[in-house]
């Protein structure tokens, strides 16, 4: 045995670094208890450990002694002469041996309780021991001295014939003849037993966290010395030859399958296998270290289970394995374990009925696997990962696609991390598995995220659940759980975000949901009416179609603790900007309540009926409903978890490229969805702007000298990622500027950082007001249209722009411009709800200009537009920047940059790449184009003239019949029809054809 096993005997087993991180307050613990029962007992040194007060009549105060544990304190000379008439003896004869050494004695059973802190296992009672019984030991040994002295009196005292031997009581009242005694605990024995009740509870919590650790080293030194002893026979036997081997499989080397090599292998041997294919059906006896060079491939062709590892210790890594059978009742698997500490590293699972399936096979781990389940429908497939009595497992990195379920019952002490499970059933399955921690993995595309039952003390961190959308579509799931913590996960675009039953249970536990985001749900939290006790707090509630439900009538959400939650729905204010608001949250929708009791109403949740009786509710309070819950410290700000700082990605599958669906998507999704509230909001509190003559645009290219919108060094942060990072630029009165770059480059976030609904670092002006600061006056000057606002579906088109009016102050005689100028007069008693997606954005622009605002931002104006919608949306901002407004748009589409734009800011990653006109944006490839073919249909009398407008703006037009044809980047197509439009000839029609190679046409900026 090595010294290190030695000391593992002695001390106890050391935590794992990663353990004690995941788990820190569970060994914090019993440290914290037994250091302060230290130090309570260095302090009970100093105080009294008893006090006794004698009444005699000669003294009607009475007299008192305090006994320390070291000397005696009080009125002991008069007591002592008192006694002196009894024929007691002097009270500092007593105890003189314990007090000489009770303060070292107490020394040293501090020095025992700090050394239980550093010995992890029973020792560490033992050693605890003494300082759990000196409270006891000080009162029987006082008791002893008191009994000692009241037992045995001198005779020949003047007053012993009249007192009988007596045992003045160690605690409480007694009488001595015509004397009287009351003796209390002094605060140092107090606080000495104020210690032993810590040093209980510290012991209970070190066997929790350690008791695991030590059966695991006991189970292993077990396994050692069978294992040393079967080495022992087996050398014995071999004349003291045998030793561990490396055995390599190729097919020009002498051992040519796996079979054969585990066939001629022994315990703790490695098989190195090079390449090829492999017969599956294979059973490992021994413990074995598989290496796949090469990606090896082992075929269970279909039948039965591909490789079942039935001995402690074996190593997989490295493999291909496919073709299990397809019999759910024989759990045909991809690799069957059956053996403790087994080992599944870095291989790819595929056409598996089953994929991993651990079995009575504690202290394994499966670890950076691809795995993919048959292709067959999701009741007749197995499970990607199954765990089944099997404790102290590690599931990590694993890419799961396609399976049943990841399933985990009947197992505690789990750790399931950085996983990536999509397009399941159940993307994780607990069932009866207490102490496990679910950190750091991506949920998404499956029918339930997480469904979780009957576990205590189970922690679900830092986890993104997003789009699960099955029957029940949950993303978490708590089912009878106590004391369940679900802290710092994003929960996004699920049927339902969190759902509770009966979690707690048990009535001296809770469930915690805390730090979660909640965003772009059908509903936020759902609960049963069982539900109590829970806490929901600090959590952030973002744009769900209800923010929280509940399943079937009699539940009282407010049995349940809802505090410092954000709600975007929230109606309040922060008077005080302490970051929470100063009304309550109230939830009372009336619509959400009728829903809450009769289910199959939802499917009207997003109409306008909805949005009808909830209007009733506000503005006739006799039919408002008794609210749902009540928030009394809403907080402001939204919630940024984790999980949404930096969403797992999901990774290359080893060794080959995976499917399509990439965790970015899942980011951008998570973007998009988390925070739209926050421009909404602010779009509807701009206020009113006088109209204004109009300024001139500043030259394309140029460097403005007077900005209208300036930023200097700014960076935005979502946590700890940087959404900008250092952006610099400056914008002009009058000119028109686009915000250019991918998804996830930052332009939106610009957006926000001028309408100053975002905390920045460095500055943004406009016109040389910061907005963080003096909001109110920067809104004055800005009109903002975001990609997609939430107009109310049910009031009319003029109507809503009367509301926006009014909450800005613009005069009404200005809204007939508007609707005459945008084309809106037909549609003006529509419905919102009716309006085509072109009429919707133009009224939002209309919207943006009731007070005729000098600046207008727009956030991808165009996205959800057809051809002909953009066309018409396009000429009519071509018109506001010839009447000299200021615009910074930010846009996917070349073409409109390339039409709208004196200047393109290209943003990357959050940073500004370049800063010039859109021609620099075509010379450097940033646009991404690709071909097509344009058909201009033009008048036969004026052909001659479009031919040379597209000539001279550096086409080159073909003619055919009585169209010209052009073949332009796919980016932008829309060049040649702004080029004829500019110069006041307007096509008759024109046709788009994609094109492959690189075309005829010379295109140069238009």
């Amino acid at each position: 045995m090595t010294l290190r096993e030695r000391l593992a005997r002695v001390f106890g087993p050391r935590v794992p670094r990663e353990r004690l991180a995941a788990d820190r307050a569970r060994f914090l613990a019993p440290t914290l208890l037994l250091t302060s029962a230290a130090a309570l007992l260095v302090v009970s040194i100093f105080l009294p450990y008893w006090h006794m007060k004698l009444l005699a009549p000669q003294y009607p105060k009475g007299l008192t002694v305090d006994a320390y544990l070291d000397r005696l304190e009080g009125d002991v000379r008069e007591i002592d002469g008192l006694n002196h008439y009894i024929g007691m003896r002097p009270l500092g004869e007593a105890a003189t041996l314990e007090r000489a050494w009770s303060v070292t004695a107490i020394a040293a059973i501090v020095t025992l309780v700090l050394a239980a802190i550093f010995i992890h296992n029973r020792k560490a009672a033992w050693l605890s021991l003494p300082a759990l019984c000196f409270p006891v030991v000080f009162l029987a040994d006082l008791h002893f001295w008191l009994r000692s002295f009241g037992t045995n009196l001198d005779p020949r005292a003047p007053l012993s014939s009249s007192i009988k031997p007596f045992v003045p009581p160690v605690l409480g009242r007694g009488t001595v003849g015509q004397f009287a005694t009351v003796a209390t605990p002094g605060p140092g024995l107090i606080l000495a037993t104020v210690a032993a009740i810590a040093i209980v509870a510290g012991l209970w919590y070190h066997r929790r966290a350690y008791k695991p650790l030590v059966e695991k080293l006991a189970k292993g030194g077990r396994g050692a010395a069978v294992t040393a002893l079967l080495v022992a026979v087996g050398a014995a036997l071999a004349g003291g030859q045998a030793r561990a081997a490396e055995i390599g499989v190729s097919p020009q080397g002498p051992v040519k399958t796996l079979a054969e090599a585990l066939a001629a292998a022994g315990d703790g041997d490695v098989v190195r296998v090079e390449g090829g294919v492999h017969a599956g059906g294979l059973v490992i006896e021994r413990g074995v270290h598989l290496i796949g060079v090469g990606w090896p491939v082992v075929d269970g062709g279909g039948r039965g289970s591909v490789i079942t590892v039935r001995s402690a210790g074996t190593t997989i890594e490295g493999f291909e394995i496919r073709g299990s059978g397809e019999l759910l009742d024989e759990e045909n698997t991809g690799i069957a374990v059956e053996a403790p500490a087994v080992t599944v590293r870095g291989n790819r699972l595929e056409d598996v009925l089953f994929g991993v399936y651990l079995r009575e096979a504690p202290d394994s781990r499966v670890v950076g696997n691809a795995i993919r389940g048959k292709d067959l429908p999701l009741a007749r497939r197995g499970d990607a990962i199954r765990v089944w009595y099997s404790d102290g497992v590690e599931i990590a990195d694993n890419d799961v696609e396609a399976g049943r379920d990841v399933v985990l019952w009947y197992s505690n002490r789990l750790e399931v991390r950085g996983n990536r499970v999509r397009e399941g059933r159940y993307g994780l399955h607990f069932m009866y598995c207490d102490d496990a921690a679910i950190q750091g993995n991506l949920l998404y595309g499956n029918s339930v995220g997480a469904f979780l039952m009957y576990s205590r003390r189970l922690r679900l961190t830092d986890n993104a659940i997003a789009r699960n959308h099955g029957p029940s579509g949950y993303g978490v799931g708590l089912k009878d759980m106590d004391d369940a913590l679900v802290a710092g996960n994003l929960f996004v675009g699920n049927r339902v975000g969190a759902f509770l039953d009966n979690s707690p249970r048990e009535i001296r536990s809770t469930s915690r949901l805390s730090g979660n985001a909640f965003a772009g749900n059908d509903v936020g939290v759902l609960l049963m009416p069982n539900v109590r006790r829970a806490e929901i707090v600090g959590n952030g509630f973002v744009e769900n179609g209800e923010q929280v439900g509940l399943a079937g009538a009699g539940g009282d959400p407010e049995a349940n603790v809802w505090l410092e939650n954000h709600w975007s729905d929230y109606a309040g204010y922060d008077l005080d900007g302490d970051g929470f608001g100063e009304l309550p949250y109230r939830a009372e929708r009336l619509f959400e309540g009728l829903a809450d009791r009769h289910p199959e109403l939802r499917i009207f949740l997003h109409g306008p009926a909805t949005r009808a009786l909830d209007f009733a509710a506000v503005a006739f309070p006799i039919v408002r409903p008794r609210p749902k819950l009540t928030d009394p410290r809403p907080r402001m700000a939204p919630i940024a978890p984790v999980a949404a700082s930096a969403a797992p990605a999901l990774p290359r599958r080893p060794g080959g490229a995976w499917t399509p669906a990439a965790g970015g998507m899942v980011a951008g999704a998570i973007a998009l969805l988390a925070f739209p509230w926050l421009l909404r909001r602010e779009a509807r509190l701009l206020p009113r702007r006088p109209r204004r003559a109009a300024g001139g645009a500043a030259a394309a290219g140029r460097r403005p000298v007077e900005a209208v919108v300036e930023a200097a060094g700014l960076t935005v942060r979502y946590g700890s990622k940087a959404a900008l990072e250092g952006v610099d630029f400056a914008i002009a009165g009058g000119e028109s500027v686009a915000l250019w770059g991918p998804n996830g480059a930052g332009k939106t976030t610009a957006l926000r950082a001028i309408l100053g609904v975002v905390a920045v670092e460095g500055s943004v002006r406009v016109a040389g007001l910061d907005p963080r600061r003096r909001g109110r006056e920067v809104r004055k000057r800005l009109g903002f249209v975001p990609q997609a606002i939430a107009f109310q579906a049910d009031l009319g088109a003029y109507q809503t722009l009367e509301f926006f009016a009014r909450l800005r102050g613009a005069p009404e005689e200005r809204l007939g411009e508007l609707v005459a100028w945008l084309g809106l007069e037909e549609h003006a008693d529509k419905p919102v709800g009716a309006l085509s997606g072109g009429l919707k954005q133009r009224l939002a622009l209309a919207a943006a200009l009731v007070d005729d605002p000098p600046v207008l931002l727009l956030d991808e104006p165009t996205a959800n537009l057809d051809a002909a919608a953009r066309e018409s949306f396009y000429r009519k901002l071509l018109e506001l920047r010839a009447a000299g407004k200021t615009l910074l748009f930010t846009s996917h589409r070349f073409e409109e940059v390339s039409l709208l734009a004196d200047r393109v800011l290209h943003l990357a990653a959050g940073r500004l790449v370049a800063d010039g006109p859109p021609e620099s944006i075509e010379r450097s490839g940033a646009n991404g184009a690709g071909r097509v073919e344009i058909a201009l249909r033009v008048e036969e009398a004026r052909l001659a003239e479009a031919e040379g407008i597209l000539a001279a703006d550096g086409f080159a037009p073909r003619r055919l019949g009585p169209c010209l044809v052009v073949v332009v980047a796919a980016d932008r197509k829309i060049g040649p029809l702004a080029s004829l439009l500019r110069r006041g000839l307007e096509p008759q029609s024109f046709e788009l054809s994609e094109r492959s190679g690189s075309g005829n046409g010379r295109h140069a900026a238009s």
